[in-house]
């Protein structure tokens, strides 16, 4: 006997499960582009066992309205430009003090993850405090003979989505202010978000 025989003359799943499984399939967002028939054939199926009178559990809601949150959240970071660069104008105008430098943040002794949480925090509230340049210092981390962990992650994580919605611009401090151990920040204008 087959798999595909076997499959056919015995369902492992109840229709409770069946149902559940149903509901689990249509909250995932694919990888790619592509839409298979048979997701959109069980999207048809639960639709029609909903329209017959079937419950829904109330961890099944909870469930979707925590997809449409990400979806949202997605569809926000697709629409937010990419990160740029500061244009010479704008970076001597900061060296020379013109624009200020509102805040800073020193990430010296912190590890990989601490670092990306307390960059994270702190872009995100400059941000809603209205500041728009800010220095972030990374330390230039050669003392082991290697080019340091943060300096050479820092400005990845900040031209990532999860920071496009914070930062405008970024670009290597002048020498005063750190130079190649520091970035200048520039951030996005605070829009609060409208409740839905």
């Amino acid at each position: 006997m087959s798999t595909g025989e076997w499959r056919q003359k015995k369902d492992p799943l109840v229709p409770q499960d069946r149902l559940l499984w149903e509901m689990v399939c249509r909250t995932i967002i694919p990888l790619h582009d592509k839409v298979h028939a048979s997701i959109v054939k069980d999207a048809a199926n639960i639709d029609n066992k909903k329209q017959h009178g079937t419950q829904i559990s109330p961890l099944i809601q909870a469930n979707q309205k925590r997809s449409t949150v990400v979806k949202r959240e997605k569809r926000t970071v697709a629409q937010t430009p990419k990160v740029s660069f500061f244009d010479r104008v704008v970076h001597r105008k900061i060296a020379k003090g013109h624009y200020p430098l509102e805040a800073r943040l020193d990430l010296h002794g912190y590890g990989q993850e601490e670092a990306y949480f307390f960059l994270k925090k702190f872009l995100q509230s400059s941000q809603q405090k209205g500041l728009r340049y800010v220095l972030v210092i990374t330390g230039k981390g050669r003392s082991h003979g290697s080019d340091g962990i943060l300096y050479q992650f820092v400005p990845h994580w900040l031209s990532t989505p999860a920071f496009r919605y914070y930062v405008h611009a970024f670009e290597q401090a002048s020498r005063q202010h750190g130079g190649c151990g520091a970035l200048y920040v520039r951030l996005r204008r605070f829009v609060p978000e409208k409740e839905v």
